[in-house]
């Protein structure tokens, strides 16, 4: 019967959060209930598409060790650990490819849910309480603001789902149980995202040492636990390293920030009360954002708020207790607002977006509190009700009218207020009138659950209005991209040609489509590659990203950009239009290189600092002696016109103000002269955007600098000599540091390409780990692949192993003789079979462990 009991709260458990979330999704008009999806912020430009690779992958032939897609090529395997590990991805293979986003947003719901059922594990491991008030605790868990802010990274709710089961693990290490919960859990959590899991483990520790401490007979035996605890952890890592190297490897190939100990320090007393006021965010509907500007996501319900002031109030938890979990919960509030400890929770690393990752772990330890005074409440009195009331209403009203910045602050401190108030009579019923404890816990179970939704519902509300949920139509849209590319491509793409859409989709567009491009983002874009791109004059931000933006008529010949699909005219000189899908005009790129070709000066790929012209010419050079220094040239410019604006110049920065802040502003350059049927480039190296508008011969261009263009800005091909380009500010002032015009004369770039074509590298055999051609060289040289450099290339030439160099910052050279060339290249991830076989010697000794332990011959603590 108690089996039975215990089954139907675990479900109901299960259910409420989603219901919650259903609800919240009607009301928002998300799908099925309207034509929005879940599809915000990183859920949109990078889960679902390398979801959408994983299910290619799985359903067909290609590598989750590499991948050609995006990003001129990656290690695939990297991007796995960090984004994919979780045990419950597969799930989505249920799906069709055309309802994967559908079976995302139930994976989503799936792990909000378990969450929600782990911590009701955790609570009747060890808490004396009725099922009921068990299930409301456990919502609160599922619905917190965490979760409801951050449900679009994914990965991030397994270090939510999975830390209730750690901790029973760690409570079990404390009875002397077996250590293999702790094991496998902490585990689960390390291969689904070590950077929660992180996070994950520093708290576990401290929650060791809180348990410890609170338990006197528990010090008696403080080596035993603390060996069980460390022999556990290393277990868990050990197992998880066939993830955690791989992953934790590609992370290191990515740009190396310095650690921001100057920023972190950069604080003071008045800073520190300032930081105070996100206190405030224990309160429902305070969300505010989550960009840098963003505070920590603290809210967890006011119930639980309630029940924590109680805690200290109650008369049945003794004074040594209070004290010890005083420490715990200061040191924890503390890091929010103490920058330096702030830092080290992120692992050293300040994030830009998404502050506090690690509050998840505040709301668990303040559910733990809370039904450690509900299950104790006899030890409450009235009056330390009213008096915790009264100080919850004094607090509500300072945060939330004099402190916070909030939408609504009236209606907020309305309902706040009220929802206070509703329970402190709840608290006070329980006490008079036990024999009603049933009905009290079922209004109880309403009255957190309306509370719950209706926050869920305010963020859901914010974020829609900040970011925007995309739409079916969004949808749709790419995935009739995708179903034409794929027609059209089936019989027309070779190896390593590559597909780019236009306008963008996301800054993941290949994986999306599932057609070789150029776009990617992520957290472990390989610092080579993404520094090249910025070489070659592409945009890239943050060193997360590049995007096919700011390509050359060179440029886009060497990296093969064969196809566009475009809404819009491309004049780019090589690409002619071949046919339309729907609102897409095809074009294909008749100059292109070849996927390799010799070099036969020596290649130098050291980067001297300067403009993407300059490097490309020196790039050029390499090819042939033939090429001189000369292929894409500088063009002058004059000042014309000046309306509404002050003209300054600060070294190589060319800074630009409006004389009247409402008024106009604009500046008219005249270039000349132009060779006649040339590409033309304008480009400037800011990284910071100011928000100007480009027109050329008074037709808008594009928004120079921005997001998407902040390097190299492709003005066409010209048949005149000269032209004339206005900048039009949107803001009182812009700074354009290094604004340069250059020409390419089309003729040039026919010579260069059919130079490299003259003696090509044949591709023979293509799979995405293994590649093998051949060429035949005529004088020794430098074969230059269009495979990006990464140390899991490995190189065979006629039979014998073949250092692969680094060529123009981020493609891989081989150096080959006179003569015909065999070439093979076979890929590994790098340390995936190090961590392979790290995982199955630890599974042997930790299995051998239990089975000695079960025979009375492990580590005896009690």
């Amino acid at each position: 019967m108690t089996l039975i009991k215990n089954t139907i709260s675990l479900l109901i458990t299960f259910l409420l959060p989603i219901c919650s979330f259903l609800i919240v999704a009607f009301l928002i008009g998300i799908f099925p209930f309207g034509d929005k999806t879940l599809l915000i912020s990183d859920l949109k430009n990078q889960y679902t598409d390398f979801f959408y690779y994983f299910y290619h992958a799985a359903k067909g032939s290609a590598s989750l060790q590499f991948s050609w897609l995006a990003g001129l090529g990656m290690n695939f395997f990297g991007i796995y650990g960090y984004y994919l590990g979780s045990i419950f991805t597969p799930l989505i293979l249920f799906f069709s490819k055309n309802h994967l986003i559908t079976g995302i947003s139930i994976l989503i719901m799936i792990k909000i849910g378990l969450a929600s059922c782990t911590i009701f594990l955790y609570l009747s491991y060890f808490q004396y309480a009725p099922r009921i008030s068990k299930v409301i605790f456990s919502i609160c868990y599922g619905l917190m603001s965490y979760l409801a802010t951050y449900f679009f990274n994914i990965m991030w709710l397994d270090g939510v789902l999975f830390l209730p089961l750690v901790l029973i693990g760690v409570e079990y290490i404390l009875n002397g149980k077996t250590i293999a919960l702790f094991v496998i859990s902490l585990t689960l959590v390390l291969i689904s995202n070590f950077y929660i899991a992180y996070m994950v483990g520093v708290f576990t520790f401290l929650y060791f040492v809180y348990k410890l401490v609170l338990n006197k007979n528990h010090l008696n035996h403080l080596i035993g636990y603390l060996t069980k605890f460390i022999l556990g952890t290393l277990f868990s890592l050990g197992l998880a390293s066939f993830m955690l190297l791989p992953t934790l490897t590609a992370l290191h190939h990515t740009v190396n920030k310095p650690i921001p100990f100057k920023e972190a320090f950069q604080f003071n007393l008045e800073g520190l009360l300032n930081n105070c006021q996100i206190f405030g965010k224990f309160f429902i509907g305070t969300y505010d954002k989550v960009n840098q500007q963003g505070t920590a996501n603290l809210y967890v319900s006011i119930f639980i708020l309630f029940l924590v002031v109680l805690y200290f109030s109650n008369k049945l938890i003794c004074l040594r207790e209070k004290i010890i979990t005083i420490l715990l919960v200061g040191f924890l509030l503390f890091s929010v607002i103490f920058p330096p400890l702030d830092l080290l929770w992120h692992g050293l690393d300040l994030p830009n977006w998404f502050p506090t990752r690690y509050s998840f772990v505040i709301s668990f330890t303040f559910i733990m509190l809370a039904i450690r005074t509900f299950s104790l409440i006899d030890g409450l009195s009235i009056r330390s009700i009213l008096l915790s009331y009264l100080f919850l209403m004094a607090s509500c009203f300072i945060l939330l009218t004099k402190v916070l910045h909030l939408y609504n602050k009236s209606f907020m401190l309305l309902i706040n207020s009220s929802l206070l108030t509703i329970y402190a009579l709840l608290f006070i019923l329980l006490i008079k009138f036990k024999r009603l404890h049933y009905l009290i816990h079922i209004v109880l179970l309403f009255t957190v659950f309306f509370e719950l939704t209706a926050n869920t519902y305010s963020i859901f509300h914010r974020l829609d209005h900040q970011i925007g949920f995309k739409d079916n139509v969004y949808v749709q849209s790419y995935t009739d991209v995708a179903n034409s590319l794929q027609k059209h491509e089936k019989d027309n793409i070779e190896p390593f040609d590559r597909t780019v859409v236009t306008p963008i989709f996301s800054y993941n567009d290949p994986f999306k489509l599932n057609t070789p491009g150029i776009n990617h983002f992520s957290s472990l874009m390989n610092q080579d590659l993404v520094q090249m791109m910025n070489h070659f004059g592409y945009s890239t931000y943050l060193d997360k990203w590049s995007i096919y933006s700011g390509g050359t008529i060179f440029s886009d010949a060497l990296f093969r950009i064969k196809y566009i699909y475009s809404t819009g005219h491309f004049n780019h000189y090589g690409f002619v239009k071949e046919q339309t899908f729907g609102n897409y005009n095809l074009y294909e790129n008749k100059k292109i290189f070849p996927i390799g070709f010799m070099s036969l000066h020596t290649v130098t790929d050291a980067y001297k600092g300067e403009n993407p012209f300059h490097f490309m010419n020196r790039v050029i050079q390499t090819i042939s002696p033939k090429f001189k220094n000369d292929q894409f040239v500088k063009l002058p410019y004059t000042i014309i016109t000046r309306k509404n604006v002050v003209i300054s110049k600060n070294h190589s920065k060319l800074v630009i103000e409006k004389k009247r802040a409402n008024k106009p502003a604009s500046v008219t350059f005249l270039i000349s002269p132009i060779k006649r049927n040339s590409s033309l480039y304008v480009y400037t190296r800011n990284k910071a955007f100011f928000y100007t508008k480009l027109f050329k011969n008074n037709r808008y261009v594009a928004d120079f600098p921005s997001v998407y263009v902040n390097n190299v800005l492709p003005l066409g091909t010209s048949q005149k000599s000269s032209l004339t380009v206005s900048i039009r500010l949107q803001k009182p002032k812009a700074v354009l540091d290094n604004l340069l015009f250059y020409q390419m004369s089309n003729q040039k770039l026919d010579n260069i390409v059919t130079t490299v074509q003259r003696n090509p590298f044949v591709l023979d055999t293509f799979h995405e780990t293994y590649l093998k051609g051949h060429i035949t060289v005529t004088k020794p040289g430098t074969l230059v692949l269009l495979v990006p450099y990464d140390k899991g290339w490995s190189a065979v030439v006629n039979g014998h192993s073949k250092q692969i160099k680094q060529v123009y910052t981020g493609l891989s050279g081989i150096e080959l003789q006179k003569g015909r060339n065999m070439v093979e290249l076979q890929y590994s991830s790098p340390k995936l079979k190090l961590g392979i076989y790290i995982s199955v010697i630890s599974l042997l000794l930790f299995i051998f462990y239990l089975f000695f332990q079960s025979k009375g011959k492990g580590v005896k603590t009690s």
